[in-house]
């Protein structure tokens, strides 16, 4: 096997590994392929620094995340952008009044990584 290919192989099960661990809502199996200071860019959520701060962000998508999920899903089956508002908006309402919910996002670390209440 060719120097690339190895590397190939070992990038693909790497990938494998970290999408079993999303796919069983497994924060920390998520987070182990990370250096102890490597830091997660999600589009979505932001930038997350060290296992336990990107462990934390899946924990919070499996809290409300899914909403943007949600939304991909209703446009990739067809619904008309109206319908897919008022959908969204009737999930927001419930989700917002989760005090599990509210205490997750307030956890979110801002745009720059640091964690909340950091200057």
């Amino acid at each position: 096997m060719t120097a690339d290919a190895a590397a190939a192989a070992h990038l693909s099960a790497l990938l494998g590994r970290f999408a079993r661990a999303v796919a069983a809502h497994d924060a920390d199996g998520f987070a182990s392929p990370y250096t102890p200071d490597g830091r997660y860019h999600d589009g979505f959520f932001g930038v997350h620094e060290g296992r336990e701060a990107i462990a934390a962000m899946l924990e919070r998508f499996y809290v409300g995340g899914e909403a943007f999920d949600r939304g991909i899903a209703f446009t990739q089956l067809g619904y008309e952008l109206p319908r897919i508002g008022k959908l969204l908006g009737r999930y927001t309402r419930e989700f917002t009044a989760s005090s599990a919910a509210r205490a997750h996002l307030a956890a979110r670390p801002d745009q720059a990584g640091r964690p909340p209440g950091d200057a």
